[in-house]
Formats: C-alpha cells, sequence, structure tokens
C-alpha cells in the first residue's frame, strides 16, 4: 500500500516544513487537491504551489482537480512538475477526450470517481487509464467521516481490473486512518490517501529530539545510534555531533562560533534547514531551536538530551530557557534528558509517573508558586502543602515503580535524578 499524504490537512504556512517531515517519514506520493470553488465549494492550491514545492520534494505529485473545465490546466501542471492528474468523471462530458490529453502531455491520467457515481459509468475509459481514485467521503473538504459504503466500490474496481486484465493503481481518499486503510486496502486499493490522520494525527503529534551543545559525557550513552532513525533538531555543536553520527537534522540552529570550518562546512551540507542566530544574541541557542521546532513542526513532545549535565549552570541555563518561552505552549512538552536527570515541566492536574525503577530520588520543585500540591512522603504516604519559591521537596527514598502527584495551581518541575552508588548496590 502507498501512502499519499494530503496537503489540504497540512500547515499552508509551512508546507515546504511539512512535505519533507512526510517525505523523510517514508511516504511515497504527495497528495495535492486542486479546488477552483465552482465544482466544489472549497479554493485550495493551483499550479503556483505545484511548482513552489516541486523545488523542494521528490515525491510522486498527485494531483486531484476538483475543478469545472479539467482541460484548461493540465498544461500548467505539466510545466509545474505534476506526475498524475486525476479528473473527475462529474466534471466533465468529455472524459474520454481530456484523459487522452493528460497522457498524450507526458503525464499519468487518473479518473476520480464520486461516492455516488457507480462504477460502470466508468467502464468504457478505464482501459486508458493509470489510476481510478474512488472518492470515500464527498469531495471538497478534509476531515470527514470515511463513508463505509464506498469499500465496496473499491472491490468492484478491483474485481473489473482482474477480469478485464488491466493495468491502474486503485487510490481512495477520505476518511482514512489506522482503521479504515485496512478494510480498503483488502478489498483491493493499493494507494491511500491520508490527509488529516497524517498531519493531524502524526505529524502534529510527533515527538522531535533537540541535541544541544555541552560536555558529550552527559549524553546517555549510545543515545545516537539508538535513535539515528528519529527526528532531530540540533543546537550549535549539537548540530555538529548530529552530522558527524550522520544524522541529517531537519534543522541545525545556533552561530557555530565554537566550530572548526569543517565541522560548519558538514552541518550545511548535511542539515535540511539552516537557523542562524541573529548577531545581537537576544536568546540563547537551546531557546531559538525550541522557538523554530514549535513554529515549524508542532510535536507533542519535544525530548531536549545534553541539556543538564553536572554543572549547575547548564541546568538553570536551560530551566530559564522554558520559563523566557511561551508557559502554555512549552511547559507541557519540553523534558530535558542526561546520562543522570530526566526534567520535566507541569501545569496544574493529577499525574503518575511510570517505570521509575531505575530512579533513586524524586524532586519538586515550584517554578512558580505551587497550591495543593499532593505527593508521596519517604514512607509512600500522602502529603499535602503548598510551595512558594524557592522551595522544593525532595525525596530522601528509591521512590519504587510509580508515584502520583497532583496540584491546583502554578507551575512544576520534577527531576528524577538516579543515584548510581545506589543503582550499584541494588544490582
Amino acid at each position: 500500500m502507498k501512502i499519499a499524504p494530503s496537503i489540504l490537512s497540512a500547515d499552508f504556512a509551512n508546507l515546504k516544513d511539512d512535505v519533507s517531515v512526510v517525505e523523510q517519514a517514508g511516504a511515497e506520493y504527495l497528495h495535492i487537491d486542486i479546488m477552483d470553488g465552482h465544482f466544489v465549494d472549497n479554493l485550495t492550491f493551483g499550479a503556483n504551489v505545484v511548482k513552489a514545492l516541486r523545488k523542494h520534494s521528490k515525491l510522486v505529485f498527485d494531483c486531484h482537480m476538483m475543478v469545472d473545465e479539467p482541460e484548461k490546466y493540465i498544461t500548467d501542471l505539466k510545466q509545474a512538475g505534476a506526475d498524475i492528474v486525476g479528473v473527475h468523471l462529474e466534471a466533465t462530458p468529455h472524459i474520454h477526450r481530456v484523459l487522452s490529453q493528460i497522457k498524450a502531455s507526458g503525464l499519468k491520467a487518473e479518473v476520480v470517481l464520486n461516492p455516488g457515481t457507480p462504477v460502470m459509468a466508468a467502464a468504457e475509459i478505464l482501459p486508458l487509464v493509470d489510476q481510478v481514485l474512488i472518492m470515500t467521503v464527498d469531495p471538497g473538504f478534509g476531515g470527514q467521516a470515511f463513508i463505509p459504503e464506498t469499500v465496496a466500490k473499491v472491490a468492484e474496481v478491483a474485481a473489473y481490473k482482474k477480469e478485464h486484465g488491466l493495468d491502474f493503481e486503485i487510490e481512495v481518499d477520505g476518511g482514512i486512518n489506522a482503521e479504515t486503510i485496512k478494510e480498503v486496502a483488502c478489498a483491493g486499493a493499493t494507494v491511500a490517501v491520508a490527509g488529516s490522520y497524517v498531519f493531524k494525527k502524526l505529524l502534529n503529534r510527533m515527538q522531535l529530539n533537540l541535541l544541544v551543545g555541552g560536555p558529550v559525557e552527559y549524553l546517555p550513552p549510545g543515545l545516537l545510534q539508538a535513535k539515528k532513525n528519529e527526528r532531530w533538531v540540533g543546537a550549535d555543536m549539537g548540530a555538529v555531533r548530529l552530522c558527524q553520527a550522520k544524522i541529517k537534522p531537519l534543522l541545525a540552529v545556533g552561530d557555530f562560533d565554537s566550530a572548526t570550518e569543517e565541522q560548519v562546512k558538514l552541518v550545511k551540507e548535511t542539515s535540511q534547514a539552516i537557523c542562524s542566530l541573529p548577531a545581537k544574541k537576544d536568546y540563547t541557542d537551546t531557546e531559538v531551536a525550541l522557538l523554530e521546532i514549535e513554529r515549524r513542526y508542532h510535536p507533542e513532545q519535544i525530548i531536549v538530551y545534553g541539556a543538564t549535565g553536572g554543572r549547575s549552570d547548564h541546568f538553570l541555563a536551560n530551566l530559564f530557557s522554558v520559563l523566557r518561552l511561551d508557559f502554555p505552549t512549552f511547559v507541557p512538552k519540553v523534558c530535558f534528558k542526561d546520562c543522570q536527570n530526566e526534567i520535566r515541566f507541569y501545569l496544574p492536574g493529577s499525574y503518575t509517573l511510570t517505570k521509575l525503577e531505575e530512579m533513586s530520588y524524586l524532586s519538586f520543585i515550584s517554578l512558580t508558586p505551587v497550591t495543593k500540591l499532593t505527593l508521596p512522603d519517604e514512607k509512600y504516604q500522602l502529603f499535602e502543602q503548598d510551595l512558594s519559591l524557592p522551595t522544593a521537596y525532595v525525596s530522601n527514598e528509591f521512590v519504587g515503580e510509580s508515584a502520583s502527584f497532583s496540584f491546583d495551581s502554578g507551575v512544576l518541575c520534577v527531576i528524577q535524578s538516579k543515584d548510581d552508588q545506589r543503582n550499584n548496590g541494588r544490582q
């Protein structure tokens, strides 16, 4: 099954970056919905967007025209860099002529059938096409619910294809997610358009790793090798280390004033994008990287590696990096990790920390005044108190496999710390 992410559900202000991310994730097609506001109510992209994206992607551009008089757009799409052009059977009385025109221009031709259009209405032109698109929602808008009855249409097209010895892809578009893709695949679909599911459920909720500078010995052993296939952004010397490990960062941030000329060259050649710090530094490398990650990628979680170390200035600097940014946006997302510590930030609510068997201490630090903080004491019982700066509660016992806490207001920093001597004694 080929996956064709639909940019109708991407971030229009960051199309280049979103397309880059899905291409790295293994997509083979890019589905581009071209709507004219007449055939369907919505108005979206044209050949100019196709041309702009073509410079930055090697994906197969699958252009789905939802327009009146589709023959008027074929030449422009060809020149813009389209690979496949789809035409609705319902959009023209001369479907054979339009599909022939597409093929004559050197493009692959696709016929598109709305949910209410019977398969046999297209029977005469199926030998001509390279792809048949079965709409599994009514066309015009993303985010619609899958129409279950369209599964039978997919099966009907697949049976007709086999019976007549035809060679074309069977594509489905609309309401595709982890469950519905199984249904259409079993029915015979070979290409699945996934818009909302990819960009809103996967892309925008993905984890991004940020590697910052600082002493290498504070990184968890084997980190880069173990996570080389994950999404990375590098800040300053962190970007250099990623590139040296043959990891291609989505973004490299920094002034690289401590890097050699060879290292700077490597970063520029390897990174997908570069964000240089301004001459007047109002923000640290880490802060700029966090801001750019949020602006470009909107991840659910940002794991910052190498940010704490054994030096209190590294730890405090990165705490203040988060404090200077937008609390509601960043506090729930950011986690700092090194070989000894895991540091997270919490807004009011109830939480349970799990998989703590390798941690020896939990520290609760109130970054702003915290009220009604309820957490375990040394005897694993619960107590409640209010914390005001710079009060902190630190456990004196190994916390076990889980720990729960809650609070009503403020911003809380929770540090899970290993105790090497205690861990060694338990082994």
